[in-house]
């Protein structure tokens, strides 16, 4: 007797926990859609758009649900892998949060690419921006591109000031690369101090 296929056995959303194989992860859906309405209602009170993260579901039609209910403004993904999931089960707008190097992997970014309505990816120099060019040259696409800039957690992201133009320049030249921006991470352990940030992150800005 044939064994059954992962695809055959793979929880579907909405289950009944009795039908599941174990051992499983289960998420609380009441509780998972009221936090996810709750930050929705947050963004939308405060005129941002919303993108969801993805990294700790990783699940496409929580993706696709998500994506949704924030008025179709996409998501995020942390990890080329995680792109992929989403890109070959009907997400069609990703942006991706880190850099990708490798030849191998940017040939994997190139095919997300294509295949997505909307894709951006984040590059934080010419180390990530000109190997980037170099694989979608060969393949005849434009990649959206988004700057990482270092604002203190010096951790990525290029040095604000004349690198981040430079930067930013590099990428604007190219046919390969369509500049979509820039986005800088900032961190902080004190609870009030993120909620002061998230708060004044929120403030409209002009950007010159």
């Amino acid at each position: 007797m044939p064994s059954a296929t992962t695809d055959e056995v793979a929880p579907r959303l909405g289950a009944s926990k009795d039908e599941l194989e174990t051992p499983a992860l289960t998420v609380d859906m009441a509780t998972m859609e009221a936090n996810v309405e709750e930050y929705v209602a947050f963004a939308d009170a405060h005129d941002v758009d919303l993108r969801s993260h993805v990294k700790t579901h990783k699940n496409p039609e929580i993706a696709r649900w998500q994506s949704e209910l924030a008025g179709g403004s996409g998501i995020v993904c942390q990890t080329l892998s995680e792109a992929e999931v989403m890109a070959t089960n009907g997400v069609d707008d990703v942006y991706l949060s880190y850099m990708v190097v490798g030849e191998r992997k940017l040939e994997r970014l190139v095919w997300v690419a294509n295949k997505l309505d909307r894709f951006a990816t984040t590059v934080d120099g010419p180390d990530t921006i000109r190997p980037l060019q170099a694989v979608a040259a060969d393949r005849n696409a434009t990649i959206g591109v988004i700057l990482e800039v270092d604002v203190g957690l010096h951790r990525t992201g290029v040095a604000p000031g004349e690198p981040a133009l430079d930067a930013a320049r590099l990428i604007a030249i190219s046919r390969t690369s369509s500049f979509g921006g820039c986005w800088r991470t900032r961190h902080t352990s004190n609870r009030r101090q993120r909620r002061a940030r998230s708060t004044n992150s929120t403030a409209p800005r002009r950007w010159t």
